[in-house]
């Protein structure tokens, strides 16, 4: 089970399409806050379209979040709206494959484990895409940082601090 657990039998998948809309609680953003590295998940939600075409379930649709990070260059926390589009290709397991190394590229489906298929889990891998790992507030500014001078030397020089320790009797 995952923190945003919203399986559907896979039994249930036929050639209609069906419509999917999930949205979490706040018990669960708690814990995908914690698995991914962020101080808050304020909302997370999707809509989504499953149906199965030839032998392979397809899940398509789009997501939006809004967490809370701390900016690299002010050290605050700030509100980061992110949203995105998932498309995704199932396939279930062929007992004639060979067994094996097999050849992994980006149009290889997912393979289709078990008797569900968790709709919750593959929106927060496809939210973890999204996030910004050196993220920056939008009002964040490198040129209104100002580091003091020490003992008069000009903190932006690069050999700043060389030139601290030689003063040093």
């Amino acid at each position: 089970m995952t923190e945003f657990s919203h399986p559907i039998p896979v039994a249930d998948i036929g050639r209609n399409v069906r419509h999917h809309r999930i949205a979490m609680t706040v018990a669960e953003a708690a814990h995908v806050a914690k698995r991914l590295g962020v101080d808050e998940v304020r909302s997370l939600s999707a809509a989504l379209t499953v149906a199965k075409r030839r032998g392979a379930v397809i899940v398509a649709g789009t997501f939006a979040a809004e967490i809370v990070q701390v900016c690299v260059v002010s050290l605050e926390p700030f509100v980061n709206p992110l949203a995105g589009e998932i498309d995704e290709i199932y396939k279930e397991p062929d007992d004639k494959a060979p067994a094996g190394e097999v050849a992994i590229d980006m149009d290889t489906p997912e393979p289709l484990e078990g008797d569900t298929l968790d709709l919750g889990e593959l929106v927060v891998q496809y939210l973890a895409l999204e996030i910004d790992s050196h993220p920056r507030a939008p009002n964040a500014d490198l040129n209104d940082l100002e580091a003091p001078t020490v003992d008069g030397v000009d903190p932006t020089h690069p050999f700043a601090g060389l030139a601290k320790l030689q003063q040093k009797p």
